[in-house]
């Protein structure tokens, strides 16, 4: 009984050490899809933040070209951040809104320039 019962043992060990290299290999993937989320938020942020110094810029509102200037600077970081992180930024491609023609991001659902509703 001996012998089955060291049988018995190895077999849990074995899997016990299966379900946590298992587990070990889930919290680093999701650690990594939290980071790249984060840098996808960030992006986004940046974006908006740029769009809306650039509209003070043609209103003539007095936007500041140093402060476009760092957020160039720092959606070009996260964009190589994100390709580090061996993740694709290709959503973040524009296209023109149907009703006013203003550039805005593929996936925003209506478009800040006129307010209407995109095709999803």
């Amino acid at each position: 009984m001996s012998d089955s019962w060291d049988k018995f043992v190895d077999g849990a060990r074995e899997v016990a050490e299966s379900v946590a290299d298992a587990a070990g290999g889930f919290y680093e993937k999701s650690k990594d899809y939290i980071h790249v989320k984060r840098l996808e938020w960030q992006l986004r942020d940046n974006y908006r933040k740029l769009g809306m110094l650039q509209y003070q810029a043609e209103t003539g509102s007095g936007a500041d070209d140093e402060e476009k200037s760092a957020l160039v600077a720092a959606i070009k970081d996260i964009h190589d951040e994100l390709k580090s992180a061996g993740s694709s930024d290709s959503k973040f491609e524009f296209v023109a809104c149907a009703a006013c023609g203003a550039m805005i991001m593929n996936d925003a659902r209506f478009c800040p320039n006129c307010g209407v509703k995109t095709e999803d």
